[in-house]
Parts: C-alpha cells; structure tokens; sequence
C-alpha cells in the first residue's frame, strides 16, 4: 500500500517539478 502512495505522488510530482524547470 505505501507504494501505491508514493507512486500516485510521483506522478503529480514529475508534473510539478518539470514545470518549475520549464519556468
């Protein structure tokens, strides 16, 4: 279960970071 959660966090997490690299 704590993989599952930290994998769905990921995904948002990936998108957030890429994002503040891009501005």
């Amino acid at each position: 279960m704590a993989i599952f959660q930290s994998q769905t966090i990921v995904f948002p997490l990936s998108a957030i970071q890429r994002c503040s690299h891009g501005s």
